[in-house]
C-alpha cells in the first residue's frame, strides 16, 4: 500500500489480488465523489431552506432540532435576544417554544403528525402572530418538518377591510331608509315632482340593495351565517320561482320553463330554503335580464347522493377572459349594460358563497351569442 500525489490510499500489484486491487482503487475514487456529491447537495438544501420566506425547523423524531433557517431563529430570538450561532440546534423544539402564548395547540398538532404520520396545516396564534403552520413528517427517517409562514399583516387587512364594510353599511342604512320613506311622502304632494322623486327613489333603492348585499357577504366571510336546515322538496321551490318571473319573462317573449330527469321521491334534499331561494332567484334574474329572445330552461338531474340543477339561457353570453372572475364581489362583466339594468355586483359572489356553505359546487359555461349555463351541485344531506 501507499499514498500517491494525491494522497489517495492506492494498491499496486501485479500477483493474483490484482482484481481485488483495481475494486479497492474504483471504490476509493467513488467515495470521495459521492461524499463531494452529498456536500453539494447539503449545501443547496441549507442555500434553499435559507431564501424561502417563511421560518423552517427539522427535528428528529425525539423533536431535537436538527436544521433551522433565519426567519425561524428570528422568531425565537424575540424572547432570546442574545442568541448564539448554533445555539438551538439539537435543543428540544418544545423547550425553545415553552415561554411563547399558543404553545398548546403547537403541540397538539406536532403530536397528531408524529402520531399519524400525515402532514397537517393550520392557521395558529404565537405570541400575537398569525401563522399558516405546515407539519410534515418525513417517513424515511421519522423526522418532522415544520413551516411557518407569517401572514399576520395579511389578516390585519382582512380584519380593517370587513370593520369598514360592517361599519359603513350599518351607517348607511338607516339614513337611506329615512329618506325613501320621506321621498314617499312627498310623491303623493305635488305631481310636476313625480318624475324626479322616482329617479331617485332608484338609485336609493339600488344603494341599499348594495347594502344589504354587502351585510349579507360580511355576515357569510365573518362565519356568522347559520343555515336553518330543513327538508326542501326542489322541484316545488323552484315552481314557485319560476312563478315568480313569469311576468317579466313573457313581456321579453322568452319562454321559461323546467326539465325533469328526477323522481317525485329524489326531489328532496335539505338545506335552507330562503338561502338557496336566493340563490336561484338571483341567477333566474340575471338570466333574464341578460337575455333579449329565446328561452330559459332550468334542469333538474338526479345523481347519487346529489341533486344537479342547470340554468341554461339563450342571451348574450361572457367572454371567457371574464368566467374566472364573476364570482368575485363587485366584479362586472359589462358595466354599462349593468348599471342600466341596476346590478350591484355582489350577487354571484353571495350565491357562490350560500353554494359553499352547502357544501355544494357551482360552475359557468359561455359562449358568446349563445348564452351561458350555470351548473349547482348540492348534497342531499349536510351530515
Amino acid at each position: 500500500n501507499y499514498l500517491n500525489k494525491n494522497k489517495k490510499i492506492l494498491i499496486k500489484t501485479n500477483d493474483e489480488i490484482s482484481e481485488l486491487a483495481y475494486n479497492f482503487n474504483y471504490m476509493t475514487e467513488n467515495v470521495e465523489s459521492l461524499i463531494k456529491n452529498l456536500s453539494n447537495q447539503k449545501e443547496e438544501l441549507r442555500q434553499i431552506i435559507s431564501s424561502v420566506n417563511a421560518g423552517i425547523v427539522v427535528c428528529y423524531k425525539n423533536l431535537s432540532i436538527l436544521i433551522y433557517n433565519k426567519i425561524f431563529e428570528k422568531m425565537i430570538k424575540e424572547n432570546y435576544l442574545e442568541l448564539e450561532n448554533e445555539y438551538l440546534k439539537n435543543k428540544n423544539f418544545f423547550e425553545i417554544m415553552k415561554d411563547k402564548k399558543g404553545n398548546i395547540e403547537l403541540i397538539n398538532i406536532i403530536n397528531d403528525t408524529l402520531k399519524t404520520k400525515k402532514n397537517n396545516t393550520k392557521e395558529i396564534i404565537i405570541d400575537k402572530k398569525t401563522y399558516i403552520l405546515t407539519v410534515a413528517s418525513i417517513l424515511s427517517n421519522e423526522n418532522i418538518v415544520m413551516i411557518f409562514h407569517d401572514i399576520t399583516d395579511l389578516k390585519k387587512s382582512e380584519i380593517i377591510k370587513k370593520e369598514f364594510v360592517q361599519n359603513v353599511t350599518h351607517e348607511l342604512k338607516t339614513p337611506l331608509t329615512s329618506i325613501k320613506a320621506f321621498l314617499e311622502t312627498m310623491e303623493d304632494e305635488k305631481e310636476y315632482n313625480k318624475k324626479y322623486i322616482s329617479i331617485i327613489q332608484n338609485n336609493i333603492d339600488r344603494m341599499v340593495n348594495i347594502i344589504n348585499d354587502l351585510l349579507t357577504l360580511s355576515e357569510i366571510e365573518n362565519h356568522k351565517m347559520k343555515l336553518d336546515i330543513e327538508k326542501i322538496n326542489i322541484k316545488e321551490m323552484l315552481d314557485n320561482i319560476i312563478e315568480l318571473f313569469e311576468k317579466k319573462a313573457s313581456g321579453k317573449n322568452i319562454f321559461l320553463k323546467m326539465k325533469l330527469e328526477i323522481d317525485e321521491v329524489g326531489v328532496f334534499l335539505n338545506g335552507d330554503k330562503f338561502r338557496l331561494e336566493q340563490v336561484f332567484i338571483n341567477i333566474l334574474d340575471n338570466a333574464i335580464k341578460y337575455t333579449e329572445k329565446g328561452e330559459i330552461i332550468i334542469y333538474i338531474e338526479n345523481e347519487k347522493n346529489y341533486i344537479n340543477v342547470s340554468i341554461k339561457d339563450t342571451g348574450f353570453g361572457i367572454l371567457e377572459e371574464h368566467l374566472d372572475r364573476i364570482f368575485e364581489r363587485f366584479y362586472v362583466v359589462d358595466k354599462s349594460r349593468s348599471k342600466k339594468l341596476g346590478g350591484t355586483g355582489l350577487g354571484l359572489s353571495i350565491v357562490k358563497h350560500i353554494v359553499l356553505l352547502h357544501k355544494g359546487t357551482i360552475k359557468v359555461e359561455s359562449k358568446i351569442g349563445v348564452g351561458s349555463t350555470f351548473a349547482i351541485k348540492l348534497p342531499r344531506s349536510l351530515l
